[in-house]
């Protein structure tokens, strides 16, 4: 799947493009949770590491990964697939979407998820999953103006021996809306 829109193109992940989302991967880390994740944790993030971790993800893809690009280059990058979660066994998960921070505002987040929203109702009409860190503000701001609403659950996750709760948003489909987007 190819999308255009307002100057950047949507395409499936290559092999290739691993560098640039590990670029992207950890640039936007370290800017979005600055004061959220321990800040040890943030400067342990590696470049490289990230890079040979997403060679092995875009062999092995089992879930989906898109990237968006305009004419300078890789602007950011969504992961997208069945839910983990064992209480939504029909529904789908956005695992990962990240806009390269000097990109940040110009759309390109939407722009993502409206790629990932359009191919998982084509395929599968079923509820979309996104967990948020429970004081990222602006991601659950963002993810609310795209239609997503906390569904109530929460799960706790350890970065550095720091416990961080997150929280989950959810796009309830509707079944026969989802039908007219085939």
């Amino acid at each position: 799947m190819r999308l255009r829109n307002e100057g950047n193109m949507i395409r499936q992940a290559i092999i290739q493009d691993a560098a640039e989302i590990a670029r992207i991967h950890v640039s936007a880390w370290q800017a979005a949770y600055r004061g959220i994740v321990p800040q040890t944790y943030l400067d342990s993030l590696d470049i490289d590491a990230r890079r040979k971790r997403w060679v092995q993800n875009l062999e092995n893809a089992s879930n989906n990964i898109y990237v968006a690009e305009d004419v300078s280059g890789m602007t950011g990058w969504i992961i997208f697939g069945p839910s983990r979660d064992e209480d939504i066994a029909e529904g789908h998960e956005i695992n990962a979407i990240y806009v390269q921070p000097k990109s940040w505002g110009m759309g390109i987040g939407k722009q993502l998820i409206y790629a990932a929203e359009t191919i998982l109702l084509k395929a599968y009409q079923a509820d979309i999953t996104v967990w948020v860190f429970e004081d990222n503000f602006s991601s659950r701001s963002f993810y609310t103006k795209v239609g997503y609403t906390q569904d109530g659950a929460k799960k706790v996750e350890d970065f550095a021996s720091t416990q961080l709760t997150e929280i989950r948003f959810r796009k309830y489909v509707d079944k026969a809306a989802a039908q007219s987007v085939e």
